[in-house]
């Protein structure tokens, strides 16, 4: 047996021993797995962070596009009202929308005309004679390059028109890409953007993009047919990419670039680019590009459809960036609060076999005076209980005797009671009353435990209107009011917060002005974790001095006034009120009236039901 018990105690100082180190390596390793579950929960909120930016930019783009767009329609409805639109009209229309203040990106505004090549002769000699800008008109105007074509789309008005000289008359069927987008327009009639431009600003090179949007000469032509017959020419506009780019979000990303995919097409997914009508693989260079990327960088691609081009948006953010997207102070909290909680389980595992008997020994004797204290408790409270009882029924059989007596000598004394007398017997009678609501509220101020407290959900709507009730003659004699606010639902002793109610309303009845009514009101707000619930008077008030005073024992601070309290009934309110872990005072107080604040947590099924 000894044997047996000796091995036992070595078993068990061994797993003592090791306990310090087993809880250290817990503690690490459970420590590493929570903060590495919450890093890569912080990664994904920062990566849906990061989308939900690059979905925004996406909307802008398109936004700054649809803007951009607005200018050529409103334009083509220049061309729609009016079969003959001069060059005048034209620049007139420009100068009054302040293209240059309202659309910062527009570089150019154009009208092609289509013109048939037997009346190619015909057209130039017109443009020649137009005066309506310069009196001189152009003498020396000529399309130009000669092409050999059916039909010639001329840049025929520009604006600004002092700009771009060059271009004036430039026959566009001489570029085989752009009269490809003129008639894609035309057949689509829709905005057809071509692929992204250089643009030459004082020595300086700019990407830029065309838009066109055909004009016709009936409204909304549905076929095809109808569409390449009544096609009378072309509005463009070309508008400077870092410009239009400016205005969007960009400065939230370290790097992006813009590629147009439109001519060339993705074999497979992660493989090159293949050149449509070609066998060479390509990776189209970026014709838009905001800082540098590289892999370090996390980066999401979007992919949005411009004048029926494929653009391709490279949205990049560096560490630093995305890191500020999240903080990721609580992974270091989750770290540091693993290892000091490892450190401490494992000192704690060490002292925990020299202190466990300590312990145990301390735990005894603090159950032992626990015990102690909550029999002594139980007996000072059953003692306070039965005197409460004993005391008021033997105060009350005196109380009552009297008034009997005061009955008997009314009756007997009917005839020959001279005033005198009966005086007497009204203050005989009114002392006992006084003494008999002594006695009660005594044995109310007694009785009141927190540990007898019937608990429920109580709506105080319903406890207000009855105690109003109970006190429906005091408020029909001195001509008071009761108003209240929208009350809440309160956990609490149904009986001992009528009592509170009930004392509260009493109180404002009796101590009330000599010039005026009573007027009481009762309304309620949430105030952090407390219900805060006001009762006003427009009573005679409490001087200041006395606003803590009023809530002790025996305390009447208008014992000369005919008020019949027995002193008692706000120290009553003030141990229902901390019996339901509140706090009762006086908030103000004045020739006004006054008013009284309890306050009651809240409490968890409340909070539910007010949720």
């Amino acid at each position: 047996m000894t044997t047996i018990t000796h091995q036992l105690r070595r078993l068990c100082c061994g797993w003592a021993n090791a306990l310090p180190v087993s809880a250290l390596l817990v503690g690490i390793t459970f420590t590493a797995l929570v903060a590495n579950s919450a890093y890569q929960a912080l990664q994904e909120d920062r990566l849906a962070e990061l989308e939900l930016r690059a979905q925004n930019l996406m909307e802008e783009v398109e936004q700054i596009f649809s803007d951009q767009q607005y200018l050529l329609s409103s334009l083509r409805s220049l061309f729609d009202g009016s079969s003959n639109v001069s060059r005048l009209d034209f620049e007139r229309y420009l100068d009054s929308i302040d293209m240059a203040s309202n659309f910062p990106s527009a570089y150019a505004v154009a009208w092609y005309l289509r013109v048939p090549h037997h009346k190619l002769a015909e057209f130039e000699q017109i443009v020649r004679n137009d005066r309506s800008l310069d009196p001189r008109g152009y003498p020396d105007f000529k399309v130009h390059p000669q092409v050999d074509a059916p039909e010639h789309h001329v840049i025929t008005y520009r604006y600004p028109s002092t700009e771009n000289k060059h271009v004036f008359g430039f026959d566009l069927s001489s570029r085989n890409k752009r009269i490809l987008s003129i008639e894609r327009a035309r057949d689509t009639a829709s905005l057809t953007a071509t692929a992204p431009l250089k643009l030459l600003n004082n020595g300086a090179s700019d990407q830029g993009l065309l838009l066109m949007l055909p004009v016709y000469n009936i409204n909304n032509p549905q076929s095809l047919q109808q569409r390449r017959q009544s096609y009378i020419g072309t509005l463009s506009g070309v508008f400077k990419v870092n410009v239009l780019m400016a205005d969007s979000m960009q400065n939230e990303f370290t790097a992006i670039a813009i590629r147009d995919l439109t001519d060339v097409v993705r074999e497979a997914p992660g493989a090159g680019f293949v050149q449509k009508g070609a066998d060479k693989v390509l990776e189209p260079e970026p014709f838009y590009r905001t800082g540098i990327s590289s892999e370090s960088l996390t980066t999401l691609s979007s992919t949005i459809y411009v004048g029926g081009r494929e653009w391709e948006f490279e949205m990049s953010m560096d560490a630093a960036s995305m890191a500020s997207l999240k903080d990721n102070t609580l992974c270091w909290i989750i770290v540091m609060i693993g290892l000091v909680s490892t450190v401490l389980a494992s000192l704690g595992a060490a002292n925990l076999t020299n202190a466990r008997n300590k312990v145990v020994k301390q735990v005894e004797s603090l159950a032992s005076e626990l015990s102690k204290a909550n029999s002594d408790r139980e007996r000072y409270s059953n003692d306070l209980s039965q005197f409460a009882y004993v005391a008021s029924h033997d105060l009350n059989t005196p109380v009552r005797t009297v008034d009997m007596s005061v009955s008997l000598l009314e009756d007997a004394l009917t005839n020959r009671m001279d005033p005198q007398v009966r005086e007497y017997l009204t203050n005989l009678r009114d002392s006992a009353e006084r003494m008999r609501v002594l006695v009660d509220d005594l044995q109310d101020f007694a009785q009141v435990e927190r540990e007898t407290l019937q608990w429920a959900d109580l709506d105080l709507n319903a406890i207000v209107a009855s105690v109003e009730q109970e006190l429906m003659t005091e408020l029909k004699d001195s001509d008071g009011t009761v108003t209240t606010g929208e009350l809440p639902i309160l956990r609490g002793d149904q009986k001992q917060l009528e009592k509170l109610f009930s004392n509260l309303l009493s109180n404002a009845i009796r101590f009330r002005h000599a010039q005026r009514a009573p007027q009481i009101h009762i309304n309620a707000c949430l105030v952090g974790s407390d219900w805060e619930v006001r009762v006003s008077d427009n009573g005679m008030g409490i001087d200041e001095r006395f606003h803590e005073k009023i809530f002790e024992p025996f305390q009447r601070l208008h014992a000369g006034a005919d008020s019949g309290g027995t002193g008692l009934g706000l120290g009553i309110c003030k141990q229902i009120v901390e019996c339901h872990d509140g706090e009762l005072y006086v908030e103000l107080s004045s020739d006004a009236g006054t008013t009284i604040v309890i306050r009651l947590p809240v409490r968890e099924v409340v909070l539910k039901q007010a949720a």
